[in-house]
């Protein structure tokens, strides 16, 4: 409570006393927000042409398209199917290779996110891993083990599912246990890519035909070679999977299928297991979800050991944006500055034109759409002062428009905390001729006047009127005589109250008139 006394000598003389009380709430717990990561591909800038390289994690990695790019040169190639480990007289067979898709991808949507898994080469009789799927497994029988079948590699809209892939390379088949002879090896097949219309290479038969195992196409999955050889039959190949080679008890192993957008199937005795299919077919056009494929049958399916998917596109050399808060968590009203640093990806010297825009979620924060950069502290800074941000957790963005030189860049995501904001109010009364008073109430927070805002003046019971606080915080009401009345019968006491709004908590303030006769 704070008093101030006002004497004043006359017909009346006022005192007034005021005390204001805060209102707030205490501030959240730290650790808000948790985030994952992905394995970053490798990008190299040459002049124009920017290329990442996406190796096997495992695991798929996000790819954020550059802005301003709508144009994608992408090579995926699958992974390899795994040769047979075998004591039979002439030996087993040879993983085959993993399939190769060369294809242009237009109409992609600048900022739009793509899900990258190179496929993984086969281990043994295991078959290597693929997006929601696997090439198929290998058997092992008196002889030795057959080969499991390579892992497909995808480039997909994010999230990844089956309609959403645009790019698919087939797998290797796996090898069979043994070869019918040394000139007729029981080799899994290669891959489909974007030759061969889009089909995984059928097993190599070191036994009749009907053995082998099958290549996957565009829209099937390759047949089986049956069980010729173990106790339990062959595999055909399925959406995403290839088929496992034919197992239980086995003399004679064949190679598992390649995994691909359809597996390649298992195989029966003294065969390799058929390689993975392709997508989209190849040759012609093909449009997924508004992106253009056009494939370049210039494969070679020639890949050996894991996945690995390169994109590459011709701009300017790319940058990096990078935003940060100067306090977090804000109160309601309390100025933020965000300032994002650009950088060129390569190391190379930045000429700092081109602006920055900051977004709070879709919006484009009022005053922030073209910031300049300075060169501050050997770095190149743009700033965003607001005090305008809504309570909650407002996503901030901050995005470099590029210039003739450099290509433009997304920054990283900063939540700010924007709580509500405490307030305060202090009274004051004046008297006025005709026995009238004239009641103030200001309204700040933080030390600092907030406008528009309606406060509610009462004595006792009665409410004498509302009023706006302008751009001083202050708000006033001249009171009719009979209101004034009102206050005389309350000795004097009045209360000025705000009750708060989305971004501010509601205060109230008392104050007193003692009136001298």
């Amino acid at each position: 409570m704070h008093r101030s006394v006002h004497r004043i000598f006359g017909r009346t003389r006022a005192t007034v006393i005021g005390a204001a009380l805060l209102s707030g709430a205490a501030l959240p717990a730290a650790g808000l927000w948790a985030g994952t990561a992905s394995a970053a591909p490798t990008c190299t800038a040459s002049g124009v042409v920017t290329t990442c390289t996406f190796a096997y994690t495992g695991g798929s990695t996000n790819f954020q398209v550059p802005v301003g790019i709508h144009t994608l040169n992408v090579v995926a190639d699958g992974g390899a199917g795994a040769s047979a480990v075998s004591t039979y007289l002439f030996h087993g067979g040879t993983g085959g290779h993993g399939g190769e898709y060369k294809a242009t991808l237009t109409g992609v949507t600048s900022g739009s996110v793509l899900s990258i898994f190179p496929g993984g080469a086969a281990t043994g009789k295991t078959g290597g891993t693929n997006a929601s799927g696997h090439g198929g497994n290998g058997s092992t029988d008196t002889n030795g083990t057959a080969g499991g079948g390579g892992g497909a590699s995808t480039v997909a809209l994010s999230p990844f599912s089956v309609g959403n892939v645009l790019v698919a390379a087939g797998g290797g088949g796996g090898a069979g246990a043994e070869n019918l002879t040394v000139l007729t090896p029981a080799d899994g097949g290669a891959g489909g890519g974007s030759g061969n219309l889009a089909t995984g290479v059928d097993g190599h038969p070191g036994f009749p035909n009907a053995f082998r195992g099958r290549g996957g196409t565009p829209s099937a999955g390759g047949g089986n070679g049956g069980m010729l050889g173990c106790t339990v039959s062959a595999v055909s190949g399925s959406h995403l999977a290839g088929g496992n080679g034919n197992s239980g008890t086995c003399t004679f192993a064949g190679g598992a299928g390649g995994g691909g957008y359809f597996g390649g199937g298992g195989a029966a005795a003294l065969s390799g297991g058929g390689g993975g299919g392709a997508y989209p077919i190849a040759p012609g056009v093909t449009v997924i979800h508004g992106v253009t494929i056009t494939p370049d049958t210039t494969d070679h399916n020639t890949h050996t050991g894991n996945g690995v998917v390169t994109i590459s596109y011709t701009g300017h050399p790319p940058t990096t944006t990078t935003l940060s808060s100067s306090h977090d968590p804000s109160f309601f009203g309390q100025p933020v500055t965000f300032t994002a640093v650009v950088a060129p990806l390569d190391g190379g010297v930045f000429d700092g034109l081109g602006t920055v825009a900051f977004k709070d979620g879709l919006l484009t924060i009022p005053g922030c759409s073209a910031s300049t950069l300075h060169h501050i502290a050997g770095s190149w800074r743009a700033f965003c002062t607001t005090s305008t941000l809504p309570v909650g957790a407002d996503s901030i963005i901050a995005t470099y428009s590029g210039d003739a030189h450099w290509a433009g860049s997304v920054s990283n995501r900063v939540i700010q905390l924007v709580l509500r904001a405490h307030t305060h109010l202090t009274p004051n009364i004046i008297f006025n001729f005709h026995q009238t008073f004239t009641v103030f109430g200001t309204l700040d927070s933080f030390g600092h006047p907030v406008a528009g805002q309606l406060l509610t003046f009462s004595t006792g019971p009665f409410t004498l009127c509302h009023a706006f606080t302008n751009f001083r915080g202050i708000a006033s009401c001249v009171l009719s005589y009979n209101q004034s009345v009102l206050i005389r019968q309350q000795a004097g006491r009045y209360r000025v109250s705000y009750a708060g709004s989305p971004g501010y908590y509601p205060s109230i303030a008392f104050g007193q008139a003692i009136i001298h006769p």
